[in-house]
């Protein structure tokens, strides 16, 4: 996942919350369904700096 584009991490971690997404056997889910706005936009910027 390390260099992935900011507005995809984040809009796939809000699929994944708002059950959009569930190719995931649950996992992805379950955790996603815990983050705030804010956690999501922390994993983005994250995620997309790692190179």
């Amino acid at each position: 996942m390390a260099g992935q584009n900011y507005a995809y991490v984040v809009a796939q971690l809000k699929a994944f919350r708002e059950r959009r997404r569930t190719n995931d056997a649950g996992t992805m889910t379950s955790v996603a369904r815990t983050l705030s706005e804010t956690d999501i936009e922390n994993l983005g910027h994250f995620l997309a700096g790692l190179r």
